[in-house]
This record gives C-alpha cells, structure tokens and sequence, in this order.
C-alpha cells in the first residue's frame, strides 16, 4: 500500500519541480562553461580542474544517501503496515490485553524512521558542505590567477571582472546539483520501489487463441495434475487423477495443509499446474479465456471479502446488472433474506468498510449471495460455512443439495453430513488424492477417510435410529 499511495505520491509531488530544476541547473553550467572558455581558455581550464573534486564527492556520498533513502522507504512502508495491522486486528489487540505491546512496536518503527531521516539530512549536509568548500578554494585561486595576469598585463580589468563573474555560472549551478541531491535520491528510490511492482511478470497468461466458453455444462477432469509453488521445496500437489461429470456434488477433505485449497485454485487458474493437464468440458483450462473461465466457475471463499456500501450493491458486485428480484432470489438461496428484511433499510442497508457491521456467518451468507446472482456453472465452496451457526448450516447443506443439481460443486469441508450428501468425495493427504468414491463406499473401506472422520461417522450411526423411532412415533400418534 504505501507502494501505491506514498511513493507514487512523492514521486508526483517531486518529479515535475526537480526536472525543471534540474534542466535549468545543467543549462546554467553549460552557458557558463561557455562564457569562461571565450574570455579566458587557460583559466577555464584551471575552473574545470575543480569538477574532478566534486564527481569524487559527490560518488562518495551516492552510494549512502541512496542507501539511507531506500532504508526510509522501507520503514516507512512498514509503518503503513503496523497502522493497518492494528486497525484490522484491533479486536484481537484488544482481546490479548496487548494495546502496551501495539504502541512499542510502532514507536520503535517511528524512532527508526526518525534516525534515518537524520542520518540522510547529515548526509546531505556534508555533501553541499563539501561542494561549497570546494567552490570556495576554486574561487580563491582564480581570483589569485585573475591579480597575477592583471599584473602581467595578460588580462584586463573588466576581462577579469566578466570572468570572476561568470564562475558563478560554473559553481553556483553544482552546489545547486548538489543540495538537489537529497530530492534526486527520494525520488530515484521510490521510482525503483514502484516499477518493482510494475515490472513484476504476470505468471497467469492467456493463449493467444483463447477460446471463449458461451456456456459451460461442468465436466471436469484431472490428468495426472502437479502443482509446486515457487521457491517451494516440495510439491503442493502430486499426481492427481479424477473426473468429475456435470452436475456432481464434490466434496474435498483432507487435513490441514493437504492441499484442498490449492486443487481449487488451480479450477479458477490462480496457479497453472506444474504437471499434467486440466479440461473443463474438453478444453484444457490454459486455453480457455481467464474471463471466459471465470465468469462461469465462481468461488466462495473461506474468508467472506466485501466491500464498503449497501448490501444490494455487495449482492450485484459479480453482476451488476442484476435486477431487484435477482438480489432477493440470491439472498434467499443464500439464507440471508429473513435477517435483511428484519433491517429499517432493508437491502439498502450500508454494511461500512469490509462489512464491518455483519457478523461473521452474516458476512458468509452474503459472500455466498454474490456468487449464487452470477448463476456459475462450477461452483467452489471454501469451507464456507464454518462461520455459521448449526442450524443455519444445515439450511445451507440443504441449499447446496439443491443448486448443485443444476451446476457442479466443489465443496471443501470437515463435516460429514456434507460429505453424505457428496457424489464423489476427494481425500487428500500431503498433497495426494489417497481416496475417492463414494460416502459409503469409503465408510465401508474404514481407510484414511474413515480414520479422519471416525468420531462424526459413529455419531451419525447412533444418531440414525434414534431419529427414526422419533418418527416413527410421530406417525403413530397421527394414526391415533
């Protein structure tokens, strides 16, 4: 952020000043090297003998002001960090009594800022320091050479008052260079921090014939699919072999890190993979056009992310130009429009930066509400009901159950019910596909995925005839 904002913002404030200065200054000296040349060559030649002096000091001085001012920016920016840190987290601050802990962290950040400012402006002190002094003997002996040729009778009165008055074009133009120093290295530094980012390689890319998908039906297939991330020792993803026909219910499970995450990813092509082959109805992904792709596989994340303003604008955000009973549709498949009804402003409600005013499961129904009004062919659950309440899950399993009649469903989760209802249930673990099949299938085989869910399994089992016999009673008691 402070990439974006302060360092963009400083080299827009500096730029235009400095190259003005800058040409004006380097104009001045030219002109005046001029001048002194045609009045007098020999001690022009002496004034010129003065600039050896200032590149020596100046390059002594480069390499530590630039230093100095690529330290500033990076505490700066780690400034900017801290601040939204604690604005984002102040709950958990404040929940771990660490307020104390918090303001240390960030005066200690401020006072290296501030030791680092100092140390540039000394910097840049000795440096001007330096090239007036050097000016200054330059000065002294051609004000000495200028009395001995006037003696001589080699140099005139007003020839020498002309040329000591045009050294102020040679020198007064290089001490001005110099002082420009501190702004020229600010701005250089933050110019390098941006085309960082600029410059940075797009690792997704389209095929240059990408075809654009109209509709897709949902059949889904993973060709010996390896995924290894960058700089990573291991892989991600190995080896993984499965299709998925259109309209299946798929449930991922796996312990944490086993890469469930990272086989979804690869469906909106966040990542390609490193081996094998992905096709989405027949295509290989990487042929397909990334808007094409991902106008027709959308994806609840773990982490419901929204934006500042009205529920309905959050609800249209995938679709804007949904209309009025579109967003209720949404949010009534989303489980969300009892709870936006009971609202004074209904859907017009403003929810504030990140939806500050929801709570979690709110922020989960609602994040599902906007992928649900863009009506995707492949749907990807993040383990997006881990924020809501037990009732309110089970309304959601159900939904879930209904419109993955119509669409393809990728839903990662740690619950069994979910995993029951699953068509073809995915079981990963260090990143390979060790299981899949069916719910029951794989109970019956009392593997990995048994083992994993041992506890929820056996609870269901007792839980089953209990449920019956409940009803059961019910029924005899309607008869009677």
């Amino acid at each position: 952020m402070a990439r974006v904002m302060d360092d963009v913002g400083a080299i827009q404030w500096s730029i235009s000043g400095l190259f003005i200065s800058l040409f004006s200054n380097i104009t001045t000296l030219v002109v005046g090297a001029v001048i002194l040349v045609s009045i007098n060559l020999s001690m022009a030649m002496v004034a010129f003998c003065t600039l050896p002096f200032y590149i020596v000091t100046y390059r002594f001085f480069l390499s530590r002001v630039r230093a100095v001012n690529k330290f500033i920016r990076e505490r700066n920016s780690e400034i900017y960090g801290i601040i939204g840190e604690n604005l984002n987290g102040v709950r958990v601050v404040k929940s771990f009594a660490r307020e104390r802990y918090e303001t240390l962290r960030f005066y200690h950040k401020i006072a290296q800022f501030l030791r680092l400012q100092r140390t540039n402006a000394v910097q840049n002190t000795l440096l001007s320091t330096l090239c007036g002094l050097i000016s200054g003997v330059g000065t002294t002996v051609l004000t000495y050479l200028g009395i001995v040729a006037m003696r001589d009778g080699t140099m005139t009165l007003g020839n020498y008052l002309y040329f000591n008055g045009s050294v102020g074009f040679l020198f007064g133009p290089i001490v001005s260079l110099s002082d420009m120093n501190i702004n020229i290295q600010y701005v250089m530094t933050a110019l390098t921090r941006v085309f960082e980012v600029l410059d940075e390689k797009v690792k997704i890319e389209e095929a240059e014939n990408a075809v654009d998908m109209q509709e897709m039906y949902g059949e889904v297939i993973f060709r010996h699919v390896s995924l290894q991330y960058e700089e990573a020792p291991g892989y991600a993803l190995r080896d993984l072999n499965f299709a998925v026909m259109p309209g299946s219910l798929v449930c991922i499970v796996g312990q944490s890190g086993a890469g469930k995450s990272s086989l979804v990813n690869l469906l909106l092509r966040l990542y390609d993979p490193t081996e094998g082959r992905i096709t989405v109805d027949g295509e290989d992904i990487r042929d397909i056009g990334l808007k094409s792709l991902r106008r027709h596989i959308r994806m609840v994340p773990q982490e419901a992310m929204l934006f500042s303003g009205t529920l309905a604008s959050n609800i249209r955000y995938g679709h804007p130009e949904a209309t009025p009973s579109e967003v209720i549709q949404a949010s009534q498949k989303a489980e969300l429009h009892d709870f936006i009804m009971s609202l004074p402003a209904k859907y017009e409600t403003e929810i504030g930066e990140g939806g500050v005013s929801l709570s979690g499961g709110q922020k989960q129904r609602l994040s599902m509400a906007m992928t649900l009004i863009t009506n995707p062919s492949v749907l990807i659950l993040d383990d997006s009901t881990s924020a809501l309440d037990a009732k309110t899950e089970g309304r959601i399993q159900r939904t879930v159950g209904r419109i993955a009649k119509d669409r393809t469903a990728f839903v990662i989760t740690q619950k069994v019910a979910m995993c029951r209802k699953a068509d073809l249930l995915l079981v990963l673990k260090g990143g390979r596909l060790v299981e899949q099949g069916t719910y029951d299938k794989l109970v019956r085989q009392q593997g990995v995925f048994y083992d994993m869910f041992r506890t929820q399994i056996e609870a269901m089992e007792q839980e089953a005839p209990e449920v019956e016999k409940e009803k059961e009673e019910v029924e005899e008691a309607v008869v009677a």
